[in-house]
């Protein structure tokens, strides 16, 4: 996933980071990169987590770092990129999901769903999991102001998913030591 994350990034903000090849972000601290130009929106590489611990423990170390390098700044979206390709939807993909029920009880508006891969993807097989992620794991998100987009390599997607966070998401998420 961290190939596509920086090459996410590198789009959206046009910068040329380095691509890191391997499945996880190539390093376990939290990396900023260029603000989004015409936009306050900054986009930030998080370490790989699996558990609600683990994220709230990212997500602390994370505010206090943006409050100290960004004068204040909070974090006020989540922009979560699936590979479409992935066969199944694991414990993993539940777990994220609880960690956004807690940092957005009532404020959905802070997250997009970003759906990847699909230009290796099977149209036959994308279009079913699509369909089970919109209406089994993230149904409550999306009717509560959530979007999902399919990002197919254009910036116009990741355009859209920054204008949302920026336009819609005003209340800061809610990390544990916050």
């Amino acid at each position: 996933m961290a190939i596509m994350l920086s090459k996410f990034i590198n789009k959206i903000t046009r910068s040329s980071f380095p691509v890191h090849h391997g499945l996880r972000p190539s390093s376990n601290d939290i990396q900023f990169f260029a603000e989004v130009p015409s936009s306050r929106v900054v986009l930030v590489e998080v370490p790989w987590v699996e558990t609600i611990r683990e994220w709230s423990a990212v997500g602390a170390r994370l505010q206090a770092t943006l409050a100290q390098r960004f004068n204040g700044a909070k974090v006020i979206g989540i922009i979560y990129l699936h590979k479409i390709s992935d066969i199944r939807l694991t414990e993993v993909l539940q777990d994220h999901h609880k960690v956004f029920a807690l940092l957005c009880p009532r404020h959905k508006k802070n997250l997009v769903f970003l759906t990847t891969m699909w230009d290796i993807t099977p149209k036959y097989l994308a279009d079913p999991r699509e369909a089970r992620l919109r209406t089994a794991y993230w149904r409550e998100s999306l009717a509560s102001g959530a979007i999902m987009e399919r990002y197919i390599g254009e910036s116009s997607a990741g355009t859209r998913a920054i204008r949302h966070i920026a336009e819609k998401a005003k209340v800061p998420l809610a990390f544990a030591g916050k």
